[in-house]
């Protein structure tokens, strides 16, 4: 395809072998990585249940547990913008229009 919009386009899309998107080099990766995922968890869990250590760390270890288990909670984010117009154009009403002038001032 050239020019246009939409299509079939060269690169774009999910790579073959891929399943839900991730490529499957990824799950190939993740696989041979099983006994180290288990022991990075089971850290966690012992530094959440160790009293000795600061709450604080014992938190946080407790958070990412959670956060693997069941997935991270929604963000919802408030955005507040202000609006600015072009300087210059905001006291021009319609009725100062011409509708034969192209912006260029000479």
């Amino acid at each position: 395809m050239t020019g246009g919009r939409g299509g079939r386009r060269p690169g774009a899309g999910r790579t073959n072998g891929s399943k839900n998107g991730r490529p499957a080099r990824a799950a190939k990766v993740a696989e041979g990585m099983d006994d180290d995922v288990q022991e990075a968890l089971a850290l966690l869990r012992e530094f959440m249940r160790n009293k000795k250590l600061a709450e604080r760390l014992r938190k946080d270890c407790a958070i990412e547990l959670l956060d693997r288990a069941i997935g991270r909670p929604a963000q919802h984010k408030i955005v507040d913008a202000t609006v600015s117009v072009l300087k210059g154009y905001a006291d021009i009403s319609p009725d100062d229009w011409d509708e034969n002038d192209d912006g260029d001032e000479e």
